[in-house]
Order: C-alpha cells, then sequence, then structure tokens
C-alpha cells in the first residue's frame, strides 16, 4: 500500500511539472487532478486507524506547481544609430569583378593602380566625395560623391564592413579588396 501511494505522489508531480511550458513565459492553467486518496487495505475495517506507516490515512496532497522564476526585464531599444557608422567609398571594379558592367575593361591590376592613385590623392587632401564623382565604378558615385550613409554589422560583405568598421571618425582606409572591386573608403561619423 505503501508503493501505491508512493506512485500516486510521484504521477501527480510528473503531471504537474509537465504543465510549465518555458521558463520565460507564464505556465499555461491546466486543470488540476482530482487528488488522490489512499484506500484501506481490505482487512481494515477502521479508516481512522493508524496505517502500516504509524500515521493515519489521508487524500495525498498533489504536490503544487512551482513558481516559474520572474523574467528579466525587457531590453531598452536600441537608440537610433546606435552600432552604426557613416562612410564613403570609391569602387574601382575590374574585367571579370562581381556586377561589373561589360564597359569595364581593365585588368585586377589596372584596377588596384587606379584606387592607389584614389588613396593617395585622398591622403593628400583631395575632397572624397569629387574623387568618387571622378573616379568610382560606382553607379550613384556621381550623384552621391560615394556617400553610403549610416549602415551597421551585417549590411555589407565581410572584408569592406572589417576595415569599414574598424576605421575612426575622419579616417580613410587603406585598399580593400571585394568581390566588386577595390575600394577606398572614408568613415565620416
Amino acid at each position: 500500500m505503501a508503493n501505491r501511494v508512493l506512485n500516486l505522489l510521484l504521477v501527480a508531480t510528473s503531471a504537474s511539472a509537465l504543465g510549465c511550458t518555458a521558463i520565460t513565459r507564464e505556465p499555461e492553467p491546466r486543470p488540476r487532478p482530482a487528488p488522490a486518496t489512499v484506500e484501506p487495505a481490505p482487512d481494515d475495517d477502521d479508516h481512522d486507524a493508524p496505517a502500516a506507516g504509524g500515521g493515519t490515512a489521508q487524500p495525498a496532497n498533489p504536490t503544487p506547481r512551482p513558481t516559474p522564476a520572474p523574467s528579466p526585464p525587457p531590453s531598452p531599444p536600441a537608440a537610433p544609430g546606435e552600432g552604426e557608422i557613416a562612410a564613403r567609398h570609391v569602387l574601382v571594379m575590374y574585367r571579370g569583378s562581381q556586377r561589373a558592367p561589360a564597359a569595364i575593361t581593365r585588368t585586377r591590376d589596372e584596377a588596384r593602380a587606379r584606387a592607389q592613385e584614389v588613396l593617395a590623392r585622398a591622403r593628400r587632401g583631395d575632397d572624397f566625395a569629387a574623387l568618387a564623382r571622378e573616379m568610382s565604378d560606382e553607379p550613384r558615385a556621381a550623384q552621391t560623391g560615394g556617400d553610403l550613409g549610416r549602415f551597421g554589422r551585417g549590411r555589407m560583405v565581410p572584408a569592406f564592413e572589417t576595415a569599414a568598421f574598424g576605421l575612426q571618425r575622419g579616417q580613410t582606409s587603406e585598399l580593400v579588396e571585394t568581390p566588386f572591386g577595390f575600394h577606398v573608403i572614408q568613415r565620416y561619423e
């Protein structure tokens, strides 16, 4: 009989434990099972008589559900621009670089030499936007001066992103090669 009581308690405890869906969410309400009762052994005539363990036979109380841990407070939303930088660039493409139009016929070495010229002029103090309008193969460079605006991580190809996020405000990168060609990047924010 003691084994039966123990089994009923284990079943009730297991059922309660399964009611919780996740640590961060409130448990879904579920009907509680009816309390298990201990029936007297067939030879017991008196229900109030002490049970084999020395106590009286009483209904088994199901173990109450554990109170879920409080959810952590939600993180405040990121401030606009947090984790972002602003940069402009000059892109020099070569034949075979990704998205290079048919009009681009320069070799990779010629593209590198042109990008080196852009870098030298930028370091000499030439206006970067004017350099982009004159020397960049990016389709929108004539209108934007190579300005990419603000962007966060994950928006640019890895080599470009690593170089751009490694710059201090006002700093110009070395040559950066991506599948699109050679870039000279200037961070302005």
